[in-house]
């Protein structure tokens, strides 16, 4: 009877980093550009590991999987940091706290585990050489990303379900600048010995367990390395280990330090400055790690970046076209374009299908809320605003993607021209029309714009004087 009596939570406030902040400015900067840095330098090394041929190896395998799942944990936390710091109330509800929750320990347990995957990579390949190509062959390789995939997974889904058992009717602020278990049990009013033991169990065998695995491969490792010979073979895969090495305590000690203490013990200050480094700090510093410090990963980014030089336009240097386009430079290159190629194809599928797939989704919902309205005016209102814009969004959209999508070896100039004319002249003229001046909000603001004097404009001005009147 008396639990009936307590009110569910259903959206919960982060305190966030700091509790009183005088420089959101700068905070907000600061954040935005490390989330760029990550962002762009793994992203980096995804791309430039999947168009150069000699990164093509288990080693680099793992690594685009590591990146993958950095950009997943940082998406996950950052941007609502950043929007936090522009709102003097910082709320986020019930379903988003757990789908933050989800997606990032499933993500995070998938770079602890990759981390260990890693380390025995470097194990074979560096104890025993000869023997490489059979223990970590391709379909091993996949075997094992799927399953570390899966693993964090699991481990994040078993966990969120038991948390979705517990009350939350008592405060509804985390003391921590995203949604963590640890900073979410202390918010249940219902028992969380469940969980907590739960988690004792994942920190135990996936934190502690394969911590001590990676540092047993690397004790064997330098053992062999201290039987090299030569010093530049030992230099180099000390420098490989030690890098590694240097990741694997940030990341471990980290994690077990947050997921191993029970809700009585949990201070949030600490975990806060504790939750920086494997949030913002591993993500950051790994694309230079594990990457930028190897000639092969610089050599493809020489490929990415190197669109254009003095060879590369011997042709006749007439373009096809009413304008400069992507398509049609490339065209007229005399040197390979398949790297340049394969960069617009990823924007095309990310930048392009991907937003029209979300755009759609969310017209559907739209279209699903307005099916409900009990009046046809509003609904009248409603598809009117909605179909509008959805016009725009498909002769957009759909343009784009054909212009950008097509290779070089089936472009249509003729058609390719006709499709131009779409997205840089028809839409930017509909856009006024469809957006703003079927508007009546906007037509008055025109109004007032337009209408710059008014008889009470010059009342105060005397007929006789032929000089300006300024207020």
């Amino acid at each position: 009877m008396e639990h009936s009596n307590h009110t569910r939570v259903t959206e919960f406030i982060m305190k966030g980093l700091f509790d009183h902040l005088h420089h959101q400015g700068q905070l907000f900067g600061l954040f935005l550009c490390i989330y760029i840095a990550v962002v762009m330098g793994n992203s980096l090394i995804i791309v430039s590991i999947a168009i150069h041929p000699p990164l093509h190896t288990p080693m680099y395998f793992f690594i685009a999987s590591l990146a993958l799942a950095d950009i997943l944990c940082t998406s996950l936390v950052v941007p609502k940091v950043l929007e936090n710091l522009m709102q003097e109330k910082n709320i986020i509800s019930f379903g988003g706290c757990i789908t933050q929750l989800f997606v990032f320990t499933s993500s995070l347990t998938t770079d602890v585990l990759l981390l260990t995957v890693m380390s025995y990579d470097r194990y074979v390949a560096i104890c025993h050489p000869l023997h490489y190509v059979k223990p970590m062959n391709k379909e091993i390789c996949i075997c094992l990303a799927a399953g570390v995939w899966a693993v964090g997974t699991i481990n994040s889904l078993v966990n969120m379900l038991l948390l979705l058992h517990l009350d939350f009717c008592g405060s509804n602020l985390i003391q921590h600048f995203f949604c963590e278990f640890p900073a979410i049990l202390v918010l249940s009013c219902s028992s969380t010995y469940v969980n907590e033991i739960m988690i004792f169990m994942a920190d135990i065998f996936l934190a502690m367990g394969n911590f001590l695995l990676t540092i047993m491969s690397c004790s064997f490792i330098v053992i062999t390395i201290l039987k090299i010979q030569s010093s530049k073979g030992k230099q180099r895969a000390f420098s490989t280990c030690s890098s590694h090495l240097l990741v694997v305590t940030l990341y471990y000690s980290t994690i077990i330090y947050t997921y191993n203490q029970t809700t009585s013990s949990y201070s949030s200050d600490k975990n806060k400055m504790v939750a920086i480094m494997y949030t913002l700090v591993t993500p950051t510093l790994n694309p230079v790690i594990y990457s930028l410090r190897n000639k092969e990963v610089k050599v493809a980014m020489k490929r990415i970046f190197s669109f254009t030089t003095k060879n590369n336009f011997l042709k006749p240097n007439l373009i096809q076209y009413f304008f400069c386009d992507f398509p049609t430079i490339l065209a007229l290159s005399c040197s390979s374009t398949h790297v340049n190629e394969i960069m617009m194809f990823m924007a095309d599928i990310f930048l392009a299908m991907g937003n029209f797939l979300l755009t759609t989704m969310s017209y559907c919902f739209i279209i699903i809320s307005i099916l409900k309205i009990q009046s046809s005016k509003g609904k009248q209102r409603a598809f009117s605003i909605c179909s509008s814009h959805l016009l725009v969004v498909t002769l957009y959209y759909s343009t784009i993607i054909y212009t950008y999508i097509q290779p070089n070896s089936s472009n249509s100039l003729d058609k390719n021209k006709k499709v131009a004319i779409m997205y840089t002249l028809v839409t930017p003229t509909l856009n006024p029309v469809f957006y703003s001046l079927r508007n009546k909000e906007v037509k008055v603001a025109i109004k007032r714009i337009l209408s710059f004097t008014t008889k009470s404009n010059f009342s105060k001005c005397e007929p006789d004087y032929h000089l300006p009147c300024f207020f």
